[in-house]
């Protein structure tokens, strides 16, 4: 009797750790907020944590998953903490910083959805359009430097400071910012000297 005893009260405890009874929730439903919960790994002191998953009804409440697996709001492309991607909560948005459509139906969210995806397209166009000229000066620079003989440090050094002054005095601070993305850094002009030098010698080998 002592060891049935033992034994009962090892099941006792084991329940008590996290080790439920699986008959006690074969009925139970459970709510569209924990069925979107994948448990994270365990860390160092033992204690999980959870990592809540998008689900493709927020869109009905205006969200959208961004790549990450997080919630975005169709309307001002805010991406939400993980902590807040509950169905409880997320309207809370919408009631603070969009009071006027928080009683809009799907198809308005799915109409922003689509002008969103739209916006993202162009930008994300006009993005590796300015990133492809950014790298194109870069190169010519590279190219001036090597073609006088100069210290690859004179294009950041001087360069660079020379042609935002100017850039600023007649056209606009947003220019000279653009400006400034250029990269001319020593290692920068070695590689991409090295790089033009390497294509000179196989088109003539070609």
């Amino acid at each position: 009797m002592e060891e049935d005893g033992a034994v009962a009260s090892a099941g006792i405890s084991g329940q008590d750790e996290g080790f439920l009874d699986e008959s006690a929730t074969v009925d139970s439903p459970e709510p569209l907020e924990v069925l979107n919960q994948v448990p994270s790994e365990t860390s160092a002191t033992g204690k999980g944590t959870v990592k809540r998953k998008y689900h493709d009804s927020y869109l009905d409440i205006g969200f959208i998953e961004t790549s990450d697996n997080k919630a975005q709001c169709v309307i001002c492309g805010k991406v939400l903490p993980n902590s807040s991607i509950f169905v409880a909560k997320m309207p809370r948005h919408f009631e603070g910083v969009h009071p006027d459509c928080k009683d809009k139906l799907s198809d308005f969210f799915r109409r922003k959805y689509g002008e969103l995806t739209k916006a993202q397209k162009i930008i994300s166009y006009h993005s590796k359009t300015v990133n492809k000229k950014v790298s194109i000066a870069s190169y010519l620079v590279s190219y001036r430097v090597a073609q006088a003989d100069e210290a690859h440090t004179i294009a950041e050094n001087l360069i660079k400071p020379y042609v935002k002054d100017i850039v600023e005095c007649v056209l606009d601070g947003k220019a000279t910012e653009l400006v400034g993305t250029v990269p001319l850094s020593n290692n920068t002009i070695s590689r991409q000297i090295r790089d033009l030098a390497e294509d000179m010698k196989a088109t003539l080998l070609s």
